[in-house]
């Protein structure tokens, strides 16, 4: 190959060593590894680590749903977070087809949770990333199987959508074979990415 050696191995020993933390960085520093096998080969000792560490999550994960469906940030915390409870299905949806156990009554759940932020979202430019939270509970609802259309439509109308929202509900309307919008939202992206990209908590009920 031409290209510079990714140095799998390297990265592997620290994604296995990172350390555990918020939900997020749990997620972080397993969802990766889900697609080890892909990228490299590896030993018997590894796979056992990788598996582990990715069980480890997927366990942290479902004892941090709250009683809406949604996902906490810290254990214990009695608010969801909705960037976490995004990447945490989002994790929990490919691991399930990588054959982990993921509980059906977690992922009902948290689709009814995603469901009802959908719904009840609206676009408040003060709030940072608010386009791109709904963007991508729309994508992840749409690797879940259960679409929200009518949800996905108006926010492609938006004027203002950010690139980075705009790029996730063109992923999603792929996933669910809507070639044609995703190829528009496409085409309609500035190619020069917005000039802040924000990582911010909101929290909610």
């Amino acid at each position: 190959s031409t290209f510079i050696p990714m140095n799998i191995d390297k990265w592997l020993s620290y994604l296995l060593d990172y350390p555990h933390g918020c939900t997020e960085q749990t997620i972080s520093g397993a969802f990766p590894i889900l697609y080890i096998n892909e990228l490299a080969e590896t030993n018997e000792k590894v796979k056992s680590r990788a598996d582990s560490k990715i069980k480890f999550a997927l366990s942290k994960i479902q004892s941090q749903q709250l009683s809406s469906g949604g996902i906490s940030m810290w254990p214990g915390s009695q608010y969801t977070d909705d960037w976490v409870t995004s990447y945490a299905g989002h994790f929990a949806l490919e691991a399930k087809e990588k054959s982990y156990s993921v509980s059906n009554q977690f992922i009902n759940k948290w689709k009814n949770f995603q469901k009802n932020k959908v719904r009840s979202w609206k676009n408040n430019k003060t709030v940072y990333n608010n386009d791109i939270n709904q963007a991508y509970r729309l994508y992840t609802l749409a690797l879940a199987k259960d679409p929200e259309i009518g949800a996905m439509n108006r926010l492609s109308e938006d004027k203002f959508l950010s690139n980075q929202a705009r790029i996730i509900l063109a992923s999603a309307y792929a996933i669910i074979g809507r070639n044609e919008i995703s190829k528009r939202l496409i085409n309609n992206t500035n190619p020069k990415l917005d000039n802040k990209f924000d990582y911010s908590i909101s929290y909610g009920s």
